[in-house]
């Protein structure tokens, strides 16, 4: 599993923390912005429950923040499957969507600079994050590659005490794709795609970067669903608890 790593690559969201109260707020936000409405909220309790709950019921499968905008014009019976919420997906106004996407991080930004203490207490870091994080130190550089704007991530880090180098966070920015990243730090440790290890809690995120070449994992923590679980099962790929994680570190020579 390990016995190849040069190179370890943590996803932010459903790995090291649990942002998705965060995301919540955020996207409803973004909704007003774009619906030119400005009913805007800083907690999930401010909003209805049945926005909430269908909120939770797609948040696992999202993987780039422009894709909350299917929150907002689907219902709730509509979306009970990968395929379901692809397809779906694909039927939104592309344009709309962007709009919507840059209006998320607007709204993040607006929600952080107006009380970033109550903007950093809608996320939680898993159990466990820090030990895991110092083990990999030890042995390992690390590599971020998320959705999430750099500033955010420092700040989790901070925050947080997560001890990561700041010029390795591969952000929004920078990372439009996710196995794009992972290419271009091969290329720049200058090291072959299997020894580079890439733990994220979305199947469809391991898919390529598996196809590729790179040793994946996937956590059983975060926003796994069930179908996530079986399609990793079917792909040979490996699912794996934090504490697992650890021990294996700690083993490997």
């Amino acid at each position: 599993m390990l016995s190849n790593t040069k190179i370890f690559v943590f996803d932010v969201d459903g790995v090291l923390i649990d942002s998705t109260e965060e995301c919540l707020v955020v996207a409803w936000n973004a909704h007003q912005d774009y619906m030119g409405k400005a009913n805007y909220i800083t907690h999930p309790m401010e909003s209805n429950n049945e926005y909430a709950d269908h909120f939770r019921q797609l948040r696992n499968y999202v993987r780039k923040m422009d894709e909350y905008f299917l929150v907002f014009n689907c219902s709730s019976n509509e979306i009970n499957s990968q395929n379901e919420y692809e397809t779906r997906l694909l039927q939104l106004n592309q344009s709309k969507m962007k709009i919507f996407g840059e209006k998320f991080f607007n709204a993040r930004s607006r929600l952080k600079s107006k009380d970033k203490s109550k903007w950093i207490g809608l996320h939680y870091i898993y159990p466990g994050i820090r030990e895991l994080i110092h083990v990999v130190n030890k042995k390992y550089p690390i590599y971020i590659v998320t959705g999430k704007d750099k500033n955010s991530v420092l700040y989790f880090l901070d925050y947080f005490e997560i001890e990561i180098n700041p010029n390795n966070i591969y952000d929004k920015e920078i990372a439009k794709n996710k196995f794009l990243a992972l290419e271009e730090i091969s290329h720049i440790e200058n090291v072959e795609n299997y020894k580079i290890t890439f733990l994220d809690d979305n199947v469809m995120h391991l898919l390529d970067a598996q196809d590729k070449g790179f040793n994946v994992l996937m956590a059983d923590w975060g926003y796994g669903m069930a179908e996530h679980f079986a399609l990793a099962k079917q792909r040979n790929i490996e699912t794996i608890s934090i504490k697992k994680l650890i021990e294996c570190l700690k083993q490997t020579s």
